[in-house]
């Protein structure tokens, strides 16, 4: 008798753990790089941009913490493969080593351009000179001073771009690139982080979060 009452307890705490929740804190490793509106650390040295957001948000669905910590962009997969994290961030679009998030948000590629000056396919800068590895500071200025005719960037950066020259320069999607789908990776398949980010596609708030932005 005792011996069965001892094997039902023990039954019932291996059921109340099998159904707790896994994560009570979700750990966030996050780029250290500055790839902002995606990602950056202000200057309280506190992590933000839509992809800090997005973290804080499914955090607050899941009701735990968030605790950030910085990691070289290239460190991540392994932060997470050792344990270390979570979550990580820092504008990944796949992995082959981890389970990822569903796509939160699609990159389109943009050409900033002088207004009245069209160049929406690839094809069309091939005799141009065409900046895409430089930050928008310096692509404003070279586009301003007519030392660069083009420059290849994403959506939110061109957005800014054309309001930081007074709407002097344009923005347009290129025709010829495919999006560039952004995910969060994960240390493992959580269902419960999976779940929280798929509510927050299907009611709208990742887009509301992406909006603050534009």
């Amino acid at each position: 008798m005792i011996r069965r009452t001892l094997m039902a307890l023990l039954a019932l705490l291996l059921c109340s753990c099998a159904q707790a929740p896994e994560l009570t804190v979700m750990r966030v490793a996050a780029s250290n790089e500055n790839q902002y509106p995606y990602l950056f650390w202000d200057e309280n040295g506190e992590c933000a941009g839509l992809e800090a957001d997005i973290a804080k948000a499914l955090a607050e669905a899941l009701d735990v913490p968030a605790e950030f910590t910085p990691y070289a962009r290239d460190d991540i997969p392994a932060v997470l493969e050792g344990g270390e994290a979570d979550i990580g961030f820092g504008c990944f679009t796949h992995s082959d080593r981890l389970p990822v998030t569903s796509v939160y948000y699609a990159k389109r590629p943009f050409v900033l351009t002088r207004r009245g000056e069209y160049y929406p396919f690839e094809e069309a800068m091939a005799d141009l000179t065409v900046l895409s590895d430089v930050d928008m500071e310096t692509a404003v200025t070279r586009l301003l001073a007519g030392t660069a005719d083009a420059v290849i960037c994403d959506e939110f950066a061109a957005v800014g771009a054309v309001e930081q020259s007074g709407e002097v320069l344009q923005a347009q999607v290129m025709q010829s690139e495919a999006e560039t789908e952004l995910v969060g990776l994960l240390a493992k398949a959580y269902p419960e982080l999976l779940e929280a980010m798929e509510k927050l596609l299907s009611t709208g708030k990742i887009a509301e979060l992406a909006a603050k932005y534009l």
